[in-house]
């Protein structure tokens, strides 16, 4: 899975980190830093779809997004206008 770090924002409770998944630059995806599923954010909102269908295709991509920071060493914080 093609998994694109865009990049570390604060929030009040944690850190999120941002990425687009694939071809689809269009579509910005967030999860916390515990890379847990229950956290992903589609554009800035709670992913309304995370259900019993979708679980798998989702746990795949926390499991991509952990593999890439990883590699990376950790993400920086990024200032978004």
């Amino acid at each position: 899975m093609n998994i694109s770090i865009t990049g570390k924002t604060s929030t009040e409770t944690n850190n999120m980190i941002w990425f687009t998944v694939g071809n689809d630059s269009d579509t910005e995806y967030g999860i916390n830093e515990n890379f847990d599923i229950d956290s992903l954010m589609c554009d800035g909102t709670k992913c309304d779809n995370i259900n019993a269908s979708a679980i798998a295709e989702y746990n795949e991509i926390c499991d991509a997004v952990e593999s890439a920071v990883k590699s990376l060493g950790g993400v920086e914080k990024v200032e978004f206008s």
